[in-house]
């Protein structure tokens, strides 16, 4: 769902703003793969039908908002956003945690997960230590109009737009008009 969307709907924005505050866990894997691939148009068309296109990524700037609500797999998609510097962290640290489960059943119709892996993330134990935001801000009207984590996110993004360079997709398009005219 979340590939759908950033590259359906909110591909042609400028940059977008991932909202992970007090959200929890679940399987920790390939959240982050659709802003890490490269932005690629894609165009399909059977005959007599509209021209359908679609994209493979996202490439625009990402501003990632935390707070110590933010548990498990997302603090993981944080650190994996975070890390290589593909988005810029804003809020207060994680909750620091992070750690693998072990389902257990209970009679027929039950199960039992508990927390009883320990994990770490590039050698570092992200639980009890969370991960700490790039820019800093103190929880104030969170979720309201006057969000102090939310408006320094948008801030945060109004830079990040401002100074970026061309896309990937036009940097290349620009490498194969100078090449063909060097042919």
């Amino acid at each position: 769902t979340l590939d759908d969307i950033v590259t359906g709907k909110l591909h042609d924005t400028d940059g977008l703003i991932l909202d992970l505050r007090d959200g929890y866990g679940g399987s920790p894997f390939g959240y982050s793969d659709v802003f890490f691939r490269p932005d690629v148009s894609w165009e399909q068309q059977t005959h007599g039908t509209k021209s359908l296109v679609r994209n493979t990524g996202y490439d625009k700037p990402l501003v990632v908002l935390i707070n110590g609500g933010t548990r498990s797999a997302k603090e993981f998609l944080t650190f994996q956003l975070k890390s290589p510097r593909r988005a810029v962290a804003v809020g207060t640290r994680t909750a620091g945690a992070f750690l693998g489960a072990g389902k257990f059943d209970i009679g027929k119709d039950g199960m039992l997960e508990l927390a009883i892996v320990g994990l770490k993330v590039n050698g570092i134990r992200l639980e009890e230590n969370g991960v700490v935001p790039d820019v800093e801000v103190q929880a104030s009207g969170t979720y309201t109009s006057s969000d102090a984590q939310r408006a320094r996110a948008e801030q945060t993004l109004v830079e990040l737009i401002d100074r970026k360079p061309a896309s990937v997709g036009a940097r290349n398009a620009y490498r194969q008009g100078t090449s063909s005219l060097s042919k």
